[in-house]
């Protein structure tokens, strides 16, 4: 299975792809996972090379932020914790 972009967008997308592979893991299916970045992230990361080529620190941590801020919702509304592994 191969999981990306939109279907990665937004956490409770995510939840939803974590349902579909439970749901195969429970029919003792065999299941290989891919995952590539959410939706808008390899956008966002061109923009940081980019700016980074052009030595444009305001762009780039401007991009950086905002990756860093997706990154960090999605989490927290995942609400992973060390503690509930």
């Amino acid at each position: 299975m191969k999981f990306g972009g939109t279907s990665v967008g937004s956490a409770q997308r995510i939840k939803s792809i974590a349902r579909i592979v439970t749901d195969h893991l429970s029919k003792k299916e065999k299941v290989v996972v891919v995952v590539s970045a959410m939706n808008g992230v390899t956008d966002r990361l061109l923009a940081c090379a980019k700016a980074a080529v052009m030595k444009d620190r305001v762009e780039l941590d401007r991009n950086f932020s905002i990756l860093y801020e997706l990154h960090i919702r999605t989490v927290n509304e995942l609400n992973f914790h060390k503690d509930e592994e």
